[in-house]
């Protein structure tokens, strides 16, 4: 009796080893030191943001302290280069909001050294818009802000030249009658709306996320969303349909890590588990409801798949980005 317990078992257990995923153990010597987050924009942008309210969590699953190193500069290249020749010990990852990476890689080849698709990619974790900004004392609306536009021409800030940001600019001036535009490129989201606070620039095109702390404070007024659904951020905001009656082309930006090409299987192992577990706790889900970001994980798998993507979409805006004007 006992002998054929024992073989059953046996079986049970042979059937539950093969039939269940295996388990990657964590590294018991890593991390050894502080982990460097690389954010690619100035304090106070979307990027810088959002890296700063995951931190806390990721470090309580990775094990070991983050330390953010903001590098700010030409639309994140100077991060992405840095990251790109760090050493893929698993201390170095950087918060890359695409598709800017890959119009950066493809819009300036001179001054680019890495390439998207051949970094590691560890998780995304979020999706953030684009909205039309204007100062909070002028016009109320976007109707009123194109009835200007077309009598002379604006000076509109964005967040580099190529940014999802310009792509959206140049989708509202190409799909309406404004005069030319004078695009002021900043070194973020967090220049645009503030050069548009001190009025120095007439309208700024920057993620809602880095316009919220203005317009909150009543200096910015946000006139309309680059958008098919409304805004987690800015949910009265109105649509290009619903505001000046067109449906224009945008890209949202999916902020998500990547780190060094050539990462060991299980230090990258490591990396994704503690993301995957900081972007789905209570607490950082009620840190990004209270702020209004909006959570949209994906694995690395997704979000590498959705690099090669989105980089088929970002062939299609090269000729205008590149034209000059409009």
């Amino acid at each position: 009796m006992f002998e054929k317990y024992a073989r059953a078992f046996v079986i049970i257990s042979l059937i539950a080893f093969i039939t269940c995923p295996v388990a990657i153990a964590k590294s018991p010597d890593f991390p050894k030191k502080p982990i460097r987050f690389l954010v690619p924009y100035p304090a106070g942008s979307g990027n810088d943001i959002q890296t700063r309210g995951l931190a806390p969590y990721l470090e309580k699953y990775v094990g070991g302290a983050i330390t953010i190193d903001n590098r700010p500069g030409a639309d994140g290249r100077l991060g992405l280069n840095e990251a790109w020749k760090s050493a893929p010990d698993g201390y170095t990852i950087i918060n890359a909001g695409m598709p800017t990476p890959i119009i950066n890689e493809k819009l300036f080849p001179g001054s680019v050294t890495y390439r998207t698709k051949e970094f590691t990619h560890i998780y995304a974790w979020s999706q953030d818009n684009v909205g039309l900004f204007v100062n909070a004392e002028k016009w109320k609306t976007a109707k009123e802000f194109l009835a200007e536009a077309r009598t002379r021409s604006m000076v509109g800030g964005i967040s580099g030249i190529g940014s999802v940001s310009h792509i959206a600019g140049l989708s509202l001036a190409g799909a309406t009658t404004m005069k030319p535009v004078n695009w002021v490129p900043f070194k973020g989201g967090a220049e645009t709306v503030t050069s548009l606070a001190g009025k120095h620039i007439d309208f700024g095109v920057t993620t809602t996320s880095s316009a919220k702390p203005l317009v909150d404070a009543g200096k910015l007024r946000i006139i309309m969303v680059f958008s098919e659904e409304k805004d987690p951020v800015f949910s009265n905001a109105p649509l290009p349909h619903e505001a000046i009656g067109l449906n224009l082309e945008s890209l949202p930006i999916v902020r998500g890590a990547l780190a060094p090409p050539g990462m060991a299987t299980q230090i990258a192992a490591d990396l994704r588990d503690a993301f995957a577990k900081a972007a789905k706790d209570p607490d950082f889900l009620a840190w990004a409801k209270k702020v209004r970001v909006e959570i949209q994980p994906m694995d690395h798998e997704k979000f590498l798949k959705y690099t090669v993507g989105v980089e088929k979409e970002v062939m299609k805006y090269l000729d205008k980005i590149q034209a000059k004007g409009n």
